[in-house]
């Protein structure tokens, strides 16, 4: 598929996504993860901010393409020879016409810059889409670690009030007590810091899809049963990330302007019809002929700006390499990042066995078989081992959300 084809078929989705805005502005049906996404790809702010960059640069071509108007020119003079009355005027129609290829060159920069507009809008879907994603990761995650803490309150509260009802302590149960009342008040603090994760990514994903954001189950990102293994890529000029496409775009852009550089050494010539009146006593001269002017390439011939522009391709061809260079570097890193946080995800405790441990110890606690600093210590490390189970979930996501972009895949393969 050449560029010219990528250019076309991208202004094609965009024109689909603009539809889908405005026949759906407020994304009335979202019932899964998968509506969430598709809403905030067609909401939110940075998508809209880049998607509004492309329609305007969809009408370069149709400027690119413009002719330019012909020239009237017209004088007229009068005077008296000889006692005998004179008038002269002249008349003519003058068409510009451009040489070296300047429209061509025009064309090809316009569609440089639609390429480089639509780069950008597809880094904002990409960013877009890790957001979201990782949101909605989280959000069920959150949910479950504040189900941890609140039980692990309640257990304290109720261990609390056994103890209150005591009419007397021992030193050792007095101890007790005031580590429960500090355990219970740590719990409080992560179970406020927690809430406010909680409601700053609701309102975040509220802001994507422009519309409230209830926290309902079936609208987050369940854990992945099964991770899916990598595919390697081939060779660096297959990374199909936005910064790539980007780095792309830029160097087809410099070739256009370098290309309209040279061709703005080409003078410009103008030619048309011109006619002649001449009358002096009474006797008129009528004449005709043809105009041609240009302009004469003595003190500069564009050197100047074809330098600048050649120097401009070579930075951008530096630029892509460097860019090209990093992911391959960061294609690399994310594979091992993911193989990682998988392998330690298929070998960590399962939710159904650390809840069984959980009820063991405190089923021993309620027997007199162990103390109250077994059981906060007991909670202490379920929260720990969620939080780092959620932790590694994540950057496996995160990893595979990037992987998927470097390779080209549509937004919904990181779901």
């Amino acid at each position: 598929m050449t560029m010219r084809h990528k250019t076309y078929l991208l202004l094609l989705v965009i024109g689909l996504q603009a539809k889908i805005a405005k026949a759906d502005p407020a994304c009335p049906q979202i019932e899964t993860p998968r509506d969430v996404l598709s809403c905030a790809l067609t909401h939110h702010p940075k998508v809209v901010r880049a998607r509004s960059g492309v329609d305007q640069t969809r009408d370069q071509i149709e400027v690119a393409k413009q002719w330019k108007n012909p020239e009237l020119d017209s004088k007229a003079v009068r005077g008296t020879s000889l006692g005998d009355l004179m008038i002269e005027g002249e008349i003519s129609l003058t068409q510009p016409i451009e040489l070296g290829g300047k429209q061509g060159s025009r064309v090809e920069r316009a569609e440089a810059e639609i390429e480089s507009a639509g780069a950008s809008l597809a880094l904002a879907n990409q960013e877009v889409t890790h957001e979201i994603i990782l949101s909605l990761s989280r959000l069920r995650q959150l949910s479950s670690e504040l189900e941890i803490v609140n039980e692990a309150l309640h257990t304290f509260n109720t261990i609390g009030t056994q103890f209150r009802q005591r009419p007397r302590l021992t030193p050792e149960q007095q101890v007790s007590f005031g580590i429960f009342l500090l355990a219970e008040g740590d719990y409080k603090l992560k179970r406020a810091t927690l809430l406010a994760e909680q409601e700053a990514l609701r309102r975040r994903i509220q802001l994507a899809i422009r519309k409230p954001f209830e926290l309902d189950s079936k609208l987050l990102l369940p854990p992945k049963t099964k991770w899916p293994e990598l595919s390697p890529v081939a060779s660096d000029s297959q990374f199909q990330d936005g910064e790539t496409l980007q780095g792309v775009a830029g160097l087809k852009l410099s070739n256009a302007e370098y290309s309209l550089a040279k061709s703005e050494s080409w003078p410009d010539i103008k030619i048309g019809p011109v006619f002649q009146y001449a009358a002096q006593g009474g006797i008129n001269y009528p004449s005709y002929g043809l105009a041609l002017s240009f302009p004469l390439p003595v003190f500069s011939q564009n050197g100047g700006s074809r330098s600048f522009a050649y120097k401009g391709v070579l930075k951008a061809e530096t630029s892509l390499d460097l860019i090209r260079l990093e992911k391959r570097a960061e294609f690399e890193t994310l594979s091992l990042r993911y193989s990682s946080a998988v392998k330690v995800l298929s070998e960590a405790l399962s939710v159904a066995e650390v809840e069984r441990k959980h009820k063991n110890i405190e089923s021993l606690f309620a027997k007199g078989l162990i103390g109250g600093p077994s059981v906060i210590e007991t909670h202490r490390q379920i929260l720990d081992f969620t939080k780092g189970k959620h932790e590694q979930e994540q950057v496996a996501r995160e990893a595979l959300i990037k992987l998927n972009f470097l390779k080209g895949l549509p937004p919904e393969e990181a779901l």
